[in-house]
């Protein structure tokens, strides 16, 4: 393993190795909490009557969408997206190459909240308090991730090889292993022989 060189292209595949097993458990549980504070909110929007009467509308007449816009907060001028699928927040662009694909869902929306907020909820609603404490979960998330980034970088740096890597800092072989070199064992000289069909030389006397 001494002999393979830390090119930039295995630099780059052992940083992101290393960032999908400190940080994928973190962003997949956080994903998972937007998508239910999504889905809450979509129930809210759209209470069981008023969505039993959008589902019984001719296939078509509602748009499908993946997300609605909610504001969190009677002060704040922003929307807040909120993604159906749980990605509220381009947490993928952020943390490009962490997290798994994952599929839109899609769920009909009135024409009247197209391109408009749909709901307000106070500061002190339990929905504001909520997406308050996500959105503190994934910027602490996304600067870790990026300071991490480079102190991965900077340890990489330090050495040519990836054996010498692993020799300073072993903790990291599980990641670098599968650029080891494969050693096919050798076979006996009779075997190679035998196996090739080849004629046998006799040793000079």
């Amino acid at each position: 393993m001494a002999t393979v060189k830390l090119t930039k292209d295995i630099r780059r595949a052992i940083c992101s190795r290393i960032l999908r097993h400190r940080f994928s458990p973190i962003a997949e549980e956080l994903i998972e909490d937007q998508r239910s504070h999504a889905a809450r909110i979509y129930k809210d929007v759209y209470p069981k009557g008023t969505l039993a009467k959008m589902e019984a509308l001719p296939k078509g007449w509602l748009s499908m969408n993946t997300s609605l816009s909610v504001r969190f907060g009677e002060d704040n001028s922003s929307f807040v997206r909120v993604e159906f699928n749980g990605m509220t927040g381009l947490l993928g662009y952020r943390l490009n190459g962490l997290l798994a694909t994952r599929d839109a869902i899609k769920k009909p929306r009135l024409a009247k909240h197209k391109g408009v907020c749909a709901k307000v909820y106070p500061i002190e609603h339990t929905f504001s308090i909520e997406w308050e404490k996500l959105d503190q979960r994934r910027e602490t998330l996304e600067d870790e991730y990026q300071d991490a980034i480079g102190t991965i970088n900077v340890a990489l740096s330090k050495v040519t090889t990836v054996g010498a890597l692993v020799t300073a800092w072993p903790e990291v072989a599980s990641f670098a292993q599968s650029f080891e070199p494969t050693l096919v064992p050798a076979l006996p000289r009779e075997t190679l022989n035998e196996l090739l069909n080849l004629p046998v030389v006799e040793a000079a006397a």
